[in-house]
């Protein structure tokens, strides 16, 4: 394979399985070949959008930060990247140092938002779920790893969460290369995405 690390984008709406499909992808190619960098890590606790609780707007996001931090990466410099507190709203004092490494993994719902990082990915996914299903699974990580009440949930999701996933998420398919439909466990387009990136890895580029 080339030198130059090829950046994949995973993107999709709340609770589509974007994280599963990462971490698969890392699973398939092994932590000595593929780094994660989160798009939530790079909330801007000065945005105006978060501020008011709207995470899911393409304001929410230092998205200067998180593309300088990729383009280092891909420059095969480590970078300390942000961590972002879920409860308290606000950026952690601690950092996470993330190593260069064959593949860069750049996970987020709008991450196929930011032109920028489109340009620097040679592979860019959107896993298609449907919003009931999304809906499930955010009550599900909410209530049991966030501690959230349902009706503060269920407000949010209708309040900021389903018309951002319709005005912003949603259109950026159109910047993917693959669609993964029915989420994360797709197991047949996991075993398509593991083919291709393991002939990547033998020396097949495509354009």
């Amino acid at each position: 394979m080339e030198n130059t690390p090829v950046v994949i984008i995973v993107a999709g709406g709340t609770g589509s399985g974007k994280t599963t499909l990462a971490r698969e992808i890392i699973r398939m190619l092994g932590d000595d070949k593929c780094c994660r960098i989160c798009h939530d890590f790079y909330y801007d606790p000065e945005s105006p959008y978060v501020q008011n609780g709207n995470f899911d707007h393409p304001g929410s996001f230092d998205n200067i930060l998180m593309v300088s931090h990729v383009r280092e990466l891909v420059d095969g410099v480590s970078v300390q990247t942000p961590r972002w507190d879920y409860n308290t709203h606000s950026r952690e004092p601690e950092r996470v140092q993330v190593d260069p490494k064959t593949f860069i993994i750049a996970e987020g719902i709008l991450a196929l938002a930011v032109p920028e990082l489109v340009s620097l990915a040679k592979i860019k996914i959107y896993v298609d779920t449907p919003g009931d299903t999304r809906l499930a699974r955010r009550i599900k990580r909410d209530v049991l790893e966030r501690g959230r009440k349902l009706e503060g949930i269920l407000e949010q999701w209708e309040g900021t969460v389903a018309p951002m996933h319709d005005e912003f998420c949603h259109p950026t398919r159109r910047h993917a290369n693959l669609i993964v439909p029915h989420g994360g466990n797709n197991e047949i387009a996991r075993l398509f995405i593991q083919a291709g990136l393991e002939q990547m890895l033998n020396g097949f580029h495509p354009s």
